[in-house]
């Protein structure tokens, strides 16, 4: 992968790896090793992702285009039984900026 970062859920104080990986994002419960990704979610091939979380959601960029901006991740579907992660709301459009990103920051 090209990156990982860690996301907490504040409901259930699970804790999760964020990996990014040539197509997508997975969440790795790092408890028990289970793996979760979103089922219809596929980003444009290329080994430069990143991700941040801020509250339940996680901002996803990439260096690949053709993806739109950056892609928002709901991860409360991490507390469900079993766990899911969803896109949603939606890919924040980058405003006919570029395609493409190497980094993401949340503040």
């Amino acid at each position: 992968g090209s990156d990982i970062w860690g996301y907490t859920s504040a409901a259930t104080g699970k804790e999760w790896a964020l990996m990014c990986y040539r197509t997508g994002l997975s969440a790795v419960d790092v408890q028990t090793a289970a793996v979760v990704t979103a089922p219809s979610f596929t980003s444009p091939s290329s080994v430069w992702k990143d991700v941040k979380v801020f509250g339940h959601h996680a901002y996803y960029v990439t260096e690949a285009l053709d993806q739109p901006g950056i892609v928002v991740f709901d991860l409360s579907g991490l507390d469900s039984d079993p766990p899911s992660i969803s896109v949603g709301p939606a890919a924040i459009d980058n405003g006919g900026g570029p395609e493409s990103s190497h980094n993401v920051v949340v503040d």
